[in-house]
Order: C-alpha cells, then structure tokens, then sequence
C-alpha cells in the first residue's frame, strides 16, 4: 500500500485544507472531488462553540466516513471496538492512547523524531549507538540490566530500531506489569546515566549486529543504493550502522549531548495500548511524561535530495556532472552480490509529494508497473522469452523529504545477456500506461479492495499497533484522525499528478544496478581498489568509472553513465514497433460481492468446553478425510483450506521429492498469470512439496475460494473443468498440461537449483539448524537442499514429463481441514475437484506410515557436532543446543516455565 505521507495538522505542522481552533476542538473536512481531481481537496472548517448532544452524536456518525476526518478523533477499523484518545503535553510530547479492557498483553512504544541521518560527521552510527546505551541505566534505575530483566521476568519482551530519522522504542507485558514497565521506558528519556562501564561492551554489540549483516544481500544493496544516489552531498550516503572503527573515539560526553540535543520532547510521539481506561492512562502518562526535561528544537531538516536529474534541468557548462557535484543523466551501477544473486534494479527518486496518501497515485502506477498478469512486463520478461523470474515494483517514502520507485527484476542466466533489451520493454510499458492515461475504473478498483480490506480488518496486537502508532505520529506523517486508515484512503483521483509521476520516470533520471556474480572476476581483475567510506568519497570516486570497494560492507561496484544509443532506444521504446504483447490488465473478476456468512449445521454440532464449534469430519473414506470448521466467531467472510497428500510417487526418496517439487514448480509457474488477479483481490493458492508429501492450501474471501483452489489443484494433474454455476469458471489453459516448452524447463530447473544452492550462503545459524534435522528425523531429504543441487541439475524433460504421468500410480490419501466462512457444500466441491486430479487409487496404512515425519531418539550423554561454514567468506558461528525431555503434561509445563 502506499505509505502515509505527510500531512498533519497538528502544532508546528501546516495544516491541510483549513482548520479552526475552538475550545481544543479541531476539525478538517477531506472530500472527495467529482471530477478528474485536477482541483484541490475541498477543505472546510467550523468554530464548533457548542454543541448539544443530538450534534455530537451526529458528528460522531458522520466521523466514521471515509471522506470526513476530524483532526483529534481516530479512525479505526470497523472490527477494532478498542477507545483511542490523542492529547498533547505541555512540554509538547504527542501521546495515542489506547485502552482494550479485553487485551492480554499491554504494549508501548516511543518513537523520536531523529534517526542515523542526523549522526555527525565524524561519528557514523552514533544515534545507533544511543540508542544501545539508554538501555543501560539511568538516574532512577541505574542497574544496566536492570529495565530488560523487569520486563523478562514478567513475561514480556523490549526492543528498539534505530532508522533514518525515527527512533523507536517498545515493549510488550502481561497487562498487570504494564504501569510499572511504562515508567521505566521513559526514563530513558528523563535522566539517562550512560555507564562508562558499559561503553565498550554497547560498540560491540553495535558492531556484532554490522558484522551479521555483511553477507546479506538485501543490506548490501541498500548500503549501495544509499551511497550511489547521484548526489554525493545527500545524507543518504554516510554509514549508519556503526561499528568499533567509527565509534572508537565516541564517549558519554558525545552521547550526554546528541541526546540533549536531539531527544527533546517536542519530537517525542508516546502510544500506549493497555488494559486501564483511558482516564486511567491519559492520567499516567501525563505525571510520567511531565519529568522529561523541556526543550524545543524542530526535527532535522534535508535539502540535498538523492537522485540525478535531468540534462534540461542541470545548470553547469558542459560534462554530466553539475556544479554541486549532483549526476546529470542516469547512471548504471554494476556490482558483486555476496550470495548467488542475478538481478536488476530501476530505481527513481523524486521529491515527497504532499498529501499523496489522500490519492495514492503512486500505487496507481506501481500497481501497473507489477502486475503479473498476461500483458505484464512480467509474462513479457518471462513467459515469452525467458529472460526472468520474478518482477516487483513499488514506491517508499524513505525518508520525509523524497520517496523512490523501484523496479526489481530477477534475471536467469539468458535474461543476463539481455539488459538492455529488459530495460527497453519496461520503458515501453511505461509508454503504454503514460499513452492510455490514468482511468478512473481503474483507481475505483483499488479504492473498492482496500475498503474491503479495511472492512474486513482484524485488529492488530498490542505491540504493532503501538509500535506503528508512535512512528507514524513522530513523523506527522498523517492528520492525526487517519493514522490507522492511512493506507486504506481513497479520497481524490489525480489525473494530473499520475501523469506528473509518469514523466519523471525517464532514463535521464534513472539509476539503473545490475548485480551478478559473474562481475566477481573482472572486479577482481581491478584490484587493488579505491575504497569509498560516504558520498563525499563516492562523488569523486564514481567519476573515474574504475571498479570501487565500498569500506564497510565489502562491496565491489562501479558506476559508469548509460549508454547513450542505449538511452536513444529506452526514450523512444514502444510496444508496437517492438511487437511486444504488452497491454494493461482488465477488469478484476475475483473482487468478492458476496459477504454473506455461513452457519454449521445443527447435525454437525459438538462444541468444545467453551462452547466453540469443533473441527469435525465432513467426509470419510479410503482416499481422503475432510475436517470442516465453520467459524461462529471472528464473523470474516474468509475461509482457509489446508491439505496434505501423502503418496509414495511424491517424495518416496531424494531424487522423487526433488523431480515432484520440478513438476510443482513448472506447473504453479504456468498458472502464476491466470492466479494472479485473485491475489489482488485478496486470495491465495498454493501446490508445494512437503515433507510428507504435497501439500496443496488456498485463503481468502469465501466466494471464490473453491474457484482458486480448483485452479491450484490442476497443477496436481489434468486439467478439469468447475461445473458449478455459482462460482466463477476456472479459465481454460494449455500451461499445465505436461508437454511444457523446453524453454519453461529450462528456465524454471535453474531457479529451483539456484534456490537450492543458496543454501550455502544462509549464514552459520541456519546451517546449524538444518544438520540438527539432519540428525533427529527419519525423513531427511527435505531438509538436505544442497545434495538436491544435483538431482535437479542432472533432469531432463522427458523425465518430469514420465514422473508426473505416475504420480499418483501407488496410490494417496489425502488430509484437508476447511476453517472460516465454509460450509459442507464446500466439503463436498473439494472432494470433487481432488479426485480428478488424483485419481482413485488408494494408500495402505503400511505406506501410509512410512511416509510419516518422525523424530529421533537422541542417544544418552552429550553428543557434539562441528561443521565447517558452507560459504567461505561466512564470518558468523552459531551454537544449537538440542534436549530431548520425556513426554507428558508435566514435562511440557516444565518447559515452559524454562
């Protein structure tokens, strides 16, 4: 979903349409515009002096609108019964108060309006840093361990996240602890003591929480995108983490004064979600806040944005870079992946567009931009030419002052060969959406899902909402009445403002990075290399186009401008002359209308001591045993099917689990652009491999569960047709029969192998992990991904093709459970779709045993392994303790209380 932009009304803040202060009551009137949304929001005001009590039941109603939001009174979900207050401090502390008599946990989170962009310049990580030593004492509370101990000797857990300009803090506690816990979280903010003791040991862990992140590719990319913006003077590209060489001259007398400084209370946003009722907390909270020393200092505020601009726009004589050192034109950036990664990445910025979160015209065009839908970039890349794997793209507001659009390509091995040609078919789509223009129907769609959504919404637990509540507020990243249905607003269609973001996604403006290990060997070649520390250093560097080494990470990258005859085919690209199969999506026929709920039948009852249905047993015979569960509680219009297939021909042995999980994987590849709009419209299916045999699940909305489900279980087998003339009709397709393109097989064997492969770059834990299963199960091969690189590598066709023609030959049984918003009818439609493509042979007891996951008896004593690390440059170890304890109530009670 789009992300909330900023647009509060509250103090220090501008406020959106208009507004009027009376007597601590604010109110902002959002409506939505009738025509193409050219014109402003309409905002209206009123002095409400009095109001007598039909008046404010009225308002109350009219509230809860989607088009009406008053500045102070929350939003929540139709399911979320909780009371929400917001109140604002003398000392100018926000506070989101939220009371849930019901709740068994309590929750509070503290978020600071600062984050690692404001480190300074010779302390990288530093507000990284702080964040680590308030947890080591204060005035009131001086033991360093002494606030994490409270809160685990209680049940409960506490952490903290320090991001670009938010820091957040939170816990979770059984309700009864929940004050107690409360008053020792914010003393952190009254009178921390900064321990000199615990300075040393604080950087290490800093530093240890680095040095696992060095092998992940994910952190490596946004290392790299971070440094590579295109303006070397943008924050974006200092390093935020920390570790022992940027912090060793860091002191207590640096973090006394970062925290004065910074941590004033102005920028402060408190969310409480506790038992006690709101007069209770409001109450406690005021007292507890009020020793936080006063200050005011507005948050911190960035110029410089990441991003090349246009050559039009550049204001320099000659060359492609400005006088500021800000790129002109896009750039590409090659660089080494730690893992086995071959991917490419689009990447825009631009400036926050304010009040975007009221029109989501970001989604409209991200939503385009990753559809995975027959006429999609997608079906184009990989389907018809089999140049990739996977595709996604979106938009993120990273930071207040610029957001990025991002598209993501996984490439195969062909699809390496081709780049120039991939970015060439993304600018023709890109042609395609701008050329058709925005069309209303089309954001009505997205605006009626999200509004079912946001229906159907369950509330979220203690911590999450807490936690999302005070970095949402600390940012004023919404008005205050929106901060839970920010994303679920659709208020005004922008016609201009979808076209505007179109324009800006040019080549001239794009940075483009290219990750493949195959660079390893011509980086190595450069060696030695000049190493790059910030975006200063990369500034100069980047210009030279020699490989460079980015210092903390590792990571060997170069930056070079794009081709020009390249950027000539990208400007000019269109779907026509390169006689692609691009279109734009149609209609979505899985959108559900139907919300009726079902009731299980007085036949079936038989309650539970609670007096909850239980699961019981629809259908029973040799071949199948169906478990239904109609739900009479959380009132969702939504169902989850859950089955397992167990049978000899699915994963009797190593090379039969890895051939069936070939066959899955070619045919859930195939069906991947028919399912793809029932995703969208909030329903999933799925056909994998387990350990005990297939398993094959669907969830979502009710309606056209059993549509999809159809649709995943036609992977299993031939292709059947759906009779029924209340549900929508499974579309035809050739994809799943068995005689696949050579090309398909191709390109889906090297992703499964590659999937394999990247075991060995899993990290020590989890290797640690996978030898334990190793050792305690019977059935083992699951778990061994690495020795499955070869069975896969080593299948032809031909092969597959004959294994999925004996599939089921020996016989199955299956196992499905029906949970939430289904009946027997649709116990008896699941039945009848499994068995045509099943089959009716049936399993023996005796198979059927075999088949079954058991674990081990670990023999008497202590037993050790040691492994070496998979991945040579691993820099992490691990350490797995296994016990094996006898069975019974009491022992698993011991457990717990260990």
């Amino acid at each position: 979903k789009s992300e909330c932009l900023r647009q509060h009304a509250g103090a220090d803040r501008p406020t959106s349409g208009g507004s009027f202060q009376a007597r601590g009551l604010q109110m902002t009137l959002l409506s939505a515009t009738a025509g193409d949304g050219t014109g402003p929001v309409i905002g209206a005001t009123f002095g409400l002096l009095a109001l007598a009590s039909a008046g404010m039941l009225f308002l109350n109603q009219i509230a809860d609108g989607d088009n009406v939001c008053f500045a102070d009174r929350i939003v929540p979900p139709p399911k979320d019964d909780r009371d929400y207050r917001y109140v604002e401090m003398d000392n100018g502390l926000r506070a989101l108060l939220v009371s849930d008599p019901d709740a068994d946990t309590s929750a509070a989170a503290m978020s600071v309006h600062v984050g690692s962009l404001s480190d300074p310049e010779e302390s990288p990580g530093l507000a990284h840093f702080l964040e680590h030593m308030l947890f080591t004492g204060n005035k009131k509370y001086p033991k360093p361990s002494e606030y994490f101990n409270f809160i685990k000797n209680h049940g409960g857990s506490a952490n903290a996240a320090t991001g670009l300009e938010v820091t957040n803090f939170h816990f979770v506690v059984p309700p009864s602890n929940f004050l107690d816990s409360l008053e020792r979280l914010l003393q952190f903010f009254v009178a921390p003591t900064f321990e000199k003791s615990m300075v040393n040991k604080e950087k290490h862990a800093v530093s240890s929480e680095h040095s696992k992140n060095i092998a992940q590719d994910e952190w490596r990319f946004q290392r790299l995108r971070r440094l590579t913006t295109g303006n070397p003077r943008c924050p974006l590209g200092n390093f935020m983490t920390g570790n022992l060489v940027t912090l060793a001259n860091a002191s207590t007398l640096e973090l006394t004064s970062f925290w004065a400084s910074e941590y004033t209370p102005n920028r402060m946003a408190l969310a409480v979600v506790a038992s006690e009722a709101l007069d209770v907390l409001e109450a406690k909270v005021r007292g507890l806040v009020a020793h936080i020393p006063s200050g005011r200092k507005h948050p911190a505020t960035f110029g410089e944005q990441p991003g090349p601009v246009a050559p039009s726009q550049a204001l320099w004589p000659g060359g492609n870079v400005s006088a500021g050192g800000v790129a002109a034109g896009g750039r590409r950036i090659d660089f080494v992946p730690a893992g086995d990664v071959d991917a490419l990445r689009l990447l825009w910025y631009m400036p926050a567009i304010e009040g975007e979160y009221n029109k989501k015209s970001m989604s409209y065009i991200t939503t385009l931009l990753g559809d995975e839908g027959p006429g999609s970039i997608l079906s184009e890349l990989r389907a018809h030419r089999g140049w990739a794997h996977a595709l996604t793209a979106g938009a993120s507001r990273e930071a207040t002052f610029f957001v990025h659009v991002g598209i993501s390509v996984t490439l195969t091995q062909e699809g390496k060969e081709h780049i120039a040609e991939i970015v060439e078919i993304i600018f023709a789509y890109l042609r395609l959406v701008t050329k058709t223009g925005a069309e209303r129907w089309r954001w009505e769609e997205e605006a009626n899902l999200t509004s079912i959504a946001w229906r159907y919404l369950e509330p979220p637990d203690a911590q999450s909402l807490a936690q999302a509540l005070a970095e949402t507020l600390a940012l004023g990243a919404c008005p205050v009445c929106d901060l839970l249905r920010a994303a679920y607003v659709y208020r005004e269609f922008d016609r201009r403002q979808i076209a505007d973001i179109l324009d800006h996604l040019t080549p001239d403006t794009m940075l483009l990075y290219v990750c493949s290990r195959d660079l390893a060997a011509e980086a190595s070649r450069a060696s030695p290399m000049r190493t790059v520390r910030s975006g200063d250093d990369a500034g100069v560097a980047e210009q030279t186009g020699e490989w460079l080494t980015e210092e903390y990470y590792g990571i060997h990258y170069r930056v070079t401008e794009l081709q020009a005859d390249h950027v000539v085919r990208w400007k000019s690209a269109d779907a026509e002359r390169l006689n692609l199969t691009l279109s734009l999506p149609p209609r979505n026929p899985y959108i559900p209308t139907d919300f009726d709920r079902k009731s299980a039948p007085r036949s079936m009852a038989r309650d539970d001591e609670e007096g909850q249905p239980r699961p019981r047993i629809a259908k029973s015979t040799a071949l199948e045993r169906i478990w239904l569960h109609t739900d009479s509680i959380f009132e969702q219009p939504r169902g989850v099917i859950t089955c397992t297939i167990a049978s000899p021909g699915v994963s009797a042995d190593a090379r039969t689990l890895w051939t069936t999980q070939l066959l899955v994987n070619l045919a859930m590849d195939a069906l991947n652009e028919e399912a793809y709009q029932a995703s969208v419209a909030g329903l999933s299916a799925r056909v994998g491999v387990g350990i005990e045999g297939l398993e094959l699940s669907a969830a979502g909305y009710s309606q056209h569960l059993i549509t999809v489900l159809a649709l995943a279980a036609s992977a299993l087998g031939t292709q059947g047709s759906n009779s029924s003339p209340n549900r929508t009709r499974v579309p035809p397709t050739g994809a799943v029969q068995r005689s696949f393109s050579r090309q398909r097989f191709g390109r889906v064997k090297a992703a499964l192998a590659q999937d394999l492969r990247a075991a060995q770059f899993a990290g020590a834990l989890q290797t640690a992990l996978v030898h334990l299963k190793l050792a305690v199960r019977t059935q083992t091969a699951f778990y061994d991904r690495l020795s499955g690189v070869d069975i896969v590598e080593a299948l032809r066709p031909e092969e597959v093709s004959a294994h999925a023609q004996t599939l089921f030959d020996q016989g199955s049984f299956t196992e499905c459970l029906l949970n939430g918003n289904l009946g027997p009818e649709d116990a008896s439609a699941i039945s009848t779709e499994l068995r045509k493509h099943l089959g009716n042979a049936s399993l023996s007891k005796a198979d059927l045993s075999a088949l079954r996951q058991s674990v081990l008896s670990v023999p008497l004593g202590s037993t050790v392994y040691a492994l070496d690390a998979l991945d040579p440059a691993e820099r992490n170890s691990a350490v797995v303790l296994y016990y094996e304890v006898r069975r019974g109530i009491e022992a698993h009670a011991s457990l717990g209380r260990l």
